[in-house]
């Protein structure tokens, strides 16, 4: 059967919402995401957030989080379960992902800067798949009280353009983090 991505929404239930916690904590760190509480209200509340099931072969394998975004799509959380890793799921999700998104819109997010063998691998990735570094002086605003903000790339597709830089960061930090550039 393959690899499927099912747009999840709170009419559908929250039966999945553990398992997206769950893979959320092995996959990041404490400091790049939201609180359970506030992802849940988040994803109940704000039409701009979409969350995106992943599924191979029927069994939950992974998610994704999107923005839709003034002009461009940001992808805020991407996780597939470790063991299912290495597989093609991740370059497939892409693929799938283009698809979803209108033709020619921007596709942006942040990455990690290659400071360790899985954060240079994580890089060699997305540039395998087409995308580009955008800037890397990028801070991703705290998530909450007594988390830092962390210094990453953003990064996008052929789409994104150099000149919209402060554009993306202005909408992402209002929308997303719900703060002001500093």
């Amino acid at each position: 059967m393959g690899l499927t991505m099912r747009l999840y929404q709170p009419k559908d239930g929250g039966d999945h919402l553990p398992f997206i916690h769950r893979l959320m904590e092995v996959s990041f760190p404490t400091s790049e995401r939201r609180s359970r509480r506030d992802f849940e209200a988040l994803w109940a509340s704000e039409s701009r957030f979409l969350l995106y099931l992943l599924f191979f072969d029927e069994e939950i394998v992974g998610f994704l989080t999107l923005w839709q975004l003034e002009g461009f799509c940001y992808g805020e959380h991407f996780a597939i379960l470790p063991e299912m890793r290495n597989r093609g799921i991740g370059r497939e999700t892409f693929r799938l992902l283009v698809r979803e998104i209108p033709s020619g819109m921007p596709l942006i997010f942040e990455v990690e800067p290659p400071q360790d063998e899985w954060s240079r691998r994580r890089l060699a990735f997305y540039q395998s798949l087409g995308m580009s570094i955008l800037t890397e002086q990028y801070e991703q605003p705290s998530y909450g009280e007594g988390r830092p903000a962390i210094p990453l790339y953003l990064m996008g597709n052929e789409s994104a353009l150099q000149e919209q830089i402060p554009f993306y960061i202005q909408e992402i930090y209002h929308i997303v983090y719900r703060q002001s550039v500093p």
